[in-house]
């Protein structure tokens, strides 16, 4: 069973501001300041797992810093209608 590392928290705690509109999230994920991820998730929570697909390539958590961003995102994706930001922070892997 592949390892999943949760920021299941750390998004919880970003939303708990969120308006209670809010249809999905918006959570993005930077490593040495490129996007490495952006997901929908429709509840407060996000479960990372180690390898993932992210506009064609293909991902791991590899031990660095991690900077992640959530927006609210309101009505169907496809209208791309988001309120400002909600939270960010970092997360480190270690070796």
């Amino acid at each position: 069973m592949a390892a999943i590392t949760t920021i299941a928290r750390l998004v919880t705690t970003a939303t708990r501001i969120a308006r209670a509109d809010t249809t999905y999230y918006n959570v993005q994920s930077y490593r040495d300041g490129a996007k490495i991820l952006s997901v929908w998730p429709a509840k407060a929570r996000l479960l990372l797992r180690r390898r993932w697909r992210y506009d064609g390539h293909r991902y791991r958590l590899k031990p660095g810093r991690y900077r992640w961003y959530v927006w609210p995102g309101f009505g169907k994706r496809r209208a791309a209608r988001y309120g400002p930001m909600i939270g960010s922070s970092t997360f480190v892997v270690g070796r």
